[in-house]
């Protein structure tokens, strides 16, 4: 079984090499010409080099998600000793097309593929789904394939984020009839949504299921919210801002859960913890906390193995 994700720098000097892979990606910057994709990517990755990288440096010096999601397979490998585990990125190391060599190598003639990514997008999921089919081309490795490219309405899976929410309550003595849950998603550009890209309804979707989910717990917030967060450059992205929505909640309790990752990355343990910690405090919200994702949670590693065994 191969766990895969967007992937993260493992120390500085990565950094320039994940934004250069990242939007070299013809899912994420639509150019179709290659030659002149590479051309804006390395100019991208010019303008964004230094802020990305004194980013990371304070949240370690590099991406949490590796860390992460060794201890994930890990996790899995205990509770499942027939299954071969294991994990590949994108744009850092493990890259995917060294994985698949290697699986190649250890002849294992049965391929199941989880995208870490919850819900499906043609700027995450398809991006991981489509490196896997060019990696076992490149090394001639036809293996029988089985795909898992979204769960957002798994039930175990969201018990698994209502485990988290009420875990950050208890950890911040936060009481949720006090409290707006704010569930912070990625964005998208406008255009990619336009083109049939289901990932922001199926983010909607999430969230109205966490909804039911958490008033048949007897878990009731003052109000449930959403945001987009990470927009980038002078494309319309999907709305609203987290800014925009932590603007009109002074004075209040905000708890965000960043529904659009299951493991932490830059965007939650920088963006979200960091970043925009100090918007709230600028705007004089009460209290500001940020769930953890899933990451190895017993509760996850519970969701995935029910997905893979059915």
């Amino acid at each position: 079984m191969l766990l895969l994700n967007m992937g993260g720098p493992n120390h500085l000097d990565d950094v320039p090499l994940f934004l250069y892979n990242m939007f070299c990606d013809k899912n994420i910057l639509t150019i179709s010409n290659p030659i002149l994709r590479s051309i804006v990517a390395r100019c991208i990755v010019a303008l964004r080099v230094k802020e990305s990288t004194r980013n990371y440096s304070l949240i370690g010096g590099k991406s949490p998600i590796v860390a992460h999601t060794k201890r994930l397979v890990e996790a899995l490998s205990k509770q499942d000793s027939k299954t071969h585990f294991d994990f590949a990125m994108s744009y850092t190391p493990p890259f995917i097309h060294d994985i698949i060599a290697r699986f190649k190598t250890a002849n294992l003639d049965e391929l199941t593929l989880f995208s870490l990514y919850p819900h499906y997008s043609t700027t995450t999921t398809l991006t991981s789904l489509e490196l896997v089919q060019k990696a076992c081309n490149a090394c001639a490795y036809y293996p029988k394939i089985h795909t898992i490219d979204r769960y957002y309405n798994d039930a175990y899976y969201n018990d698994a984020i209502v485990a988290r929410i009420q875990e950050s309550l208890a950890a911040h003595s936060m009481d949720s009839q006090e409290v707006v849950l704010l569930f912070s998603a990625h964005g998208l550009p406008e255009k990619v949504v336009q083109k049939g890209d289901p990932y922001v309804e199926e983010i909607l979707q999430n969230i109205a299921i966490l909804g039911e989910k958490l008033e048949a717990e007897g878990i009731r917030f003052k109000k449930i919210m959403h945001a987009f967060q990470s927009h980038i450059g002078p494309v319309r992205w999907t709305k609203p801002f987290i800014s925009e929505v932590l603007d009109e909640l002074s004075g209040e309790s905000v708890l965000v859960y960043p529904i659009a990752f299951s493991i932490d990355n830059s965007e939650t343990d920088y963006e979200l913890s960091i970043q925009y910690r100090q918007y709230a405090k600028e705007k004089n919200i009460k209290a500001y906390e940020v769930c953890a994702c899933l990451n190895d949670s017993p509760l996850f590693v519970r969701a995935i193995l029910n997905l893979i065994h059915s």
